[in-house]
């Protein structure tokens, strides 16, 4: 059994581990590159949040009153089962990619790169404005309205070790981006 132990332990060749990617400055540039690419994923600014449940929220297109997506949602049916689904990975798209935010951040502060201070600086300001915009579009889609910003809204995820965060009201939030 022994021996089995050197292959057991291999990785793979398409994939990096975090202690592997956060150790030089190449390594925290893919890292946020990596944020950057999720945002223009289909479930959120590739189609979701720019011309696509957005733009049919806002009523920017004609759509018909049958049980289709599109007539579903500009008709803001939003109970209905798969417009929740869309939803659903909106949200877990976002908050999988402020969990990625969170893991650069940490890793800044570790700083066991020994980034330089720009570079700590840049690659950190960066994930710190990527996971507010993404806080503030959460808010913006599943929180209260500005009228109301006292009611509890979203969970603000400040961290990587995925405790359950507290929701926040609107105006909290607001403050914590701003």
């Amino acid at each position: 059994f022994s021996a089995c132990n050197s292959w057991i332990d291999i990785t793979p060749s398409d994939r990096l581990n975090e202690d592997m990617l956060f150790e030089d400055r190449q390594g925290f540039e893919k890292a946020i590159n990596g944020v950057y690419v999720g945002l223009v994923d289909r479930s959120l600014y590739g189609r979701n949040l720019s011309a696509g449940v957005i733009d049919l929220m806002a009523q920017y297109y004609k759509y018909g009153n049958g049980s289709d997506f599109n007539s579903m949602l500009g008709a803001y049916k939003y109970e209905e089962q798969n417009v929740k689904d869309v939803f659903q990975v909106i949200w877990e798209k976002a908050y999988a990619l402020i969990l990625n935010c969170n893991i650069i951040i940490e890793k800044c502060d570790e700083n066991k790169a020994g980034l330089s201070p720009v570079w700590r600086g840049s690659i950190k300001g960066e994930a710190l404005a990527l996971r507010a915009m993404l806080h503030f579009d959460m808010l913006r889609l599943f929180g209260p309205l500005t009228s109301e910003l006292d009611k509890e809204s979203i969970p603000y995820q400040t961290n990587s070790d995925q405790t359950v965060t507290p929701l926040l009201s609107g105006s909290e939030v607001v403050g914590l981006i701003l």
